[in-house]
């Protein structure tokens, strides 16, 4: 197999050549329309299941970090969370200190929990 040598109207061969041109953040919205003017006209109650689940999708982290801080403060007697002025700046609740030897983990020392 030969390879033809490079002149005018034949690309060369190679990877400087091989890269496309970069899209401009302009060109980019504007296919992003004609893309979603497309997928609405031909179903739109589709493209609307599409929204609303990525939007949940999007809001469900959220959500969840929420309700596992309310659960978790509900079971520490005492901690309250920020909003309410209490917490681990104020010196109430729970302080993990270094054990024995000053070490986390080490056998000897370890982890030592006081509750002010």
């Amino acid at each position: 197999m030969s390879v033809a040598p490079a002149g005018p109207g034949r690309p060369r061969a190679g990877p400087a050549h091989a890269r496309r041109p970069r899209v401009t953040s302009a060109e980019l919205a504007r296919r992003a329309l004609l893309v979603s003017g497309l997928v609405w006209r031909s179903a739109p109650l589709t493209a609307l299941g599409m929204l609303v689940l990525t939007v949940a999708s999007g809001v469900a982290p959220t959500v969840s970090a929420w309700l596992n801080r309310e659960v978790l403060d509900a079971l520490v007697p005492g901690q309250a969370s920020p909003v309410g002025g209490h917490g681990a700046d104020s010196g109430e609740g729970p302080h993990v200190t270094p054990g024995a030897h000053g070490a986390v983990g080490s056998a000897g020392g370890g982890l030592g929990v006081h509750v002010a």
